[in-house]
């Protein structure tokens, strides 16, 4: 094998790397099944999977407060329920 130098512009440069970009960009979106010819369907696509991810973790936000919401009021009412029967058991029948 030789060594050979090779020499490129900053133009030439810029465009090699511009071509691999695109075509890792392309080879990811095959990967994860959102390539198409119509690169406005992938935009969409994506657009549309930001959302649902989005509305998900809206969802998952509002269920684990949901949750904390119910833990909180039956540790309330277990807690009144005890004053009440301490309280009740102390008074004169």
């Amino acid at each position: 094998m030789t060594d050979a130098t090779l020499t490129l512009t900053r133009d030439e440069l810029s465009t090699l790397l511009e071509d691999a970009a695109e075509k890792g960009a392309e080879k990811a979106l095959v990967s994860v099944g959102l390539h198409s010819a119509d690169p406005d369907a992938v935009r969409r696509d994506i657009t549309e999977l930001r959302d649902l991810l989005g509305s998900w973790r809206g969802a998952k936000k509002g269920i684990a407060a949901g949750i904390w919401k119910a833990i909180g009021t039956a540790v309330g009412a277990a807690i009144l329920a005890f004053i009440a029967w301490k309280v009740g058991a102390d008074m004169p029948k």
